[in-house]
């Protein structure tokens, strides 16, 4: 029996498996625990989370709080003005000094926590005051604020 196929339906169903494969894979995501603490590699510049064969880059160890186990989840990193033992360089006078996992999913390479999907989490003040509670170099008074832009850990672009 010989079946006939338009362009159209063919094309459509490329789409529907390539979807369906990078849902697959980003859920994949959500259930991972990353180790605590979580290294990292930084030339001041560049942040990756593999070791590079170059002396520029040095080590990081990021504070990784996983008191959140359950899935789906994602990682919260948290940022301060102040520059920490182990932190690296976001910006001209932002750092990221730790993370914590969260209920949650990414979502192109974006931490979204459950509930809050639609809005900016780094002005509301239950994450600020998470990040105040469980990360040690923000225990200090050091005002830190929390995003959700760490799906690259996981290589989510």
């Amino acid at each position: 029996m010989i079946m006939k196929y338009s362009i159209t339906s063919l094309l459509a169903a490329l789409l529907l498996f390539f979807t369906a494969a990078s849902q697959a894979e980003t859920a994949s995501y959500n259930k991972q625990l990353l180790p605590s603490p979580f290294p990292v590699y930084s030339n001041g510049k560049i942040v990756v989370n593999h070791p590079v064969a170059s002396p520029d880059f040095k080590q990081v160890l990021v504070q990784t709080v996983n008191t959140y186990k359950a899935t789906p989840g994602c990682y919260l990193m948290c940022y301060s003005h102040h520059r920490s033992k182990n932190s690296y360089k976001v910006d001209k006078n932002i750092y990221a000094v730790g993370q914590f996992r969260v209920a949650g999913q990414y979502q192109q390479g974006i931490c979204l926590p459950t509930h809050y999907e639609q809005q900016d989490i780094s002005a509301l003040k239950q994450f600020k005051q998470l990040c105040n509670t469980q990360i040690d170099a923000c225990k200090k008074g050091k005002n830190c604020w929390a995003g959700g832009g760490t799906g690259g850990w996981f290589g989510i672009q």
